[in-house]
């Protein structure tokens, strides 16, 4: 993507120019804004999975415990 004055933007360049280098860095950790946004999805997913296996895990208890009564 070029804009105005016809260097590529920094934002969307693969290579760094002099005077215009790459943005990298998201606040104070230093990582692109997509690797952020990658790292939180992968947050999220993780922990969905582990509560659906949590839930699971007591579900199962529930029908031990059920079955141990009956």
């Amino acid at each position: 993507m070029t804009i105005d004055n016809g260097y590529n933007h920094a934002l969307f360049s693969s290579k760094s120019r002099v005077g215009y280098p790459r943005r990298t860095s998201f606040g104070q950790r230093g990582i692109s804004f997509d690797r952020f946004i990658q790292e939180r999805l992968i947050n999220m997913v993780d922990s969905l999975l582990l509560h659906l296996f949590a839930k699971k895990t007591e579900i199962s208890a529930l029908r031990n415990n059920i079955a141990v009564l009956v």
